[in-house]
C-alpha cells in the first residue's frame, strides 16, 4: 500500500481516505409495506357535509390534489398538468407502436389466431383505437308517461293509448286546499 500521507498524517493531494465512498442509503419503506399502504381503504369526509366515501389511500392523496389544483394551488396545477401530458405522449406512443405491429403483421401475411385477435382487440380499446367496441348497449325503454290528447277530429294512432272515458256521475271532486303562505 503507498503512502497515502504527508509528513503531518495529512492525506496527499488526489487520494481520499474513503475510497469506497458513502454507503447506499437504506430505504426505510419496503416495497411491499408501500403496497400494503397504497392499496389500504379509508374513509374520507364529504368537505360539503355529504355522504361519506370510501377510498384507497392512493385514491385519498389523488382525491386532494386535485382539489388543491382546482382551488387555485399552482404547484398542484403544474404537477398535474406534466402528469396529464406525460400520460398522452405515453397513450401516443402506445397506439403508434400498436399500428406499427399490425401494420407489420399485415403485409406479412400473418393469420393471428383468435386469442391473438381477441387480445390485439382489447388492446385497440384500452387505446382508444377502435371508436365503436360494438358493446351491447342498453337502449333506454320507451316512455311510459301518458301522451298528450290528439286533436279533435284526429283518430288516435295505434301506438297511442286510448284514454279512459270520463266519468260524468256522481260529485266533483274536490278542490285541493291553498297551501298557507309564510
Amino acid at each position: 500500500m503507498p503512502n497515502t500521507r504527508d509528513a503531518r498524517g495529512r492525506f496527499l493531494k488526489g487520494t481520499t481516505g474513503n475510497p469506497k465512498g458513502r454507503p447506499p442509503k437504506i430505504s426505510l419503506i419496503e416495497s411491499s409495506d408501500f403496497e400494503l399502504f397504497r392499496g389500504t381503504m379509508v374513509e374520507i369526509d364529504n368537505p360539503r357535509g355529504g355522504r361519506k366515501k370510501i377510498l384507497t389511500r392512493e385514491g385519498a392523496i389523488q382525491e386532494r390534489l386535485y382539489a388543491s389544483a382546482m382551488k387555485g394551488n399552482v404547484q398542484a396545477q403544474i404537477f398535474l398538468s406534466r402528469k396529464f401530458q406525460e400520460a398522452k405522449e405515453a397513450l401516443a406512443e402506445s397506439q403508434a407502436r400498436l399500428r406499427q405491429i399490425e401494420n407489420r403483421l399485415n403485409t406479412e401475411g400473418y393469420k393471428p389466431t383468435d386469442e391473438e385477435r381477441a387480445a390485439a382487440r382489447m388492446l385497440r380499446i384500452a387505446l382508444n383505437l377502435d371508436p365503436n367496441p360494438g358493446w351491447k348497449i342498453k337502449r333506454a325503454r320507451p316512455s311510459r308517461a301518458k301522451e298528450n290528447p290528439t286533436a279533435a277530429g284526429d283518430a288516435p294512432s295505434s301506438s297511442q293509448r286510448p284514454s279512459k272515458p270520463e266519468n260524468r256521475s256522481g260529485p266533483p271532486p274536490s278542490p285541493k286546499p291553498a297551501k298557507p303562505s309564510k
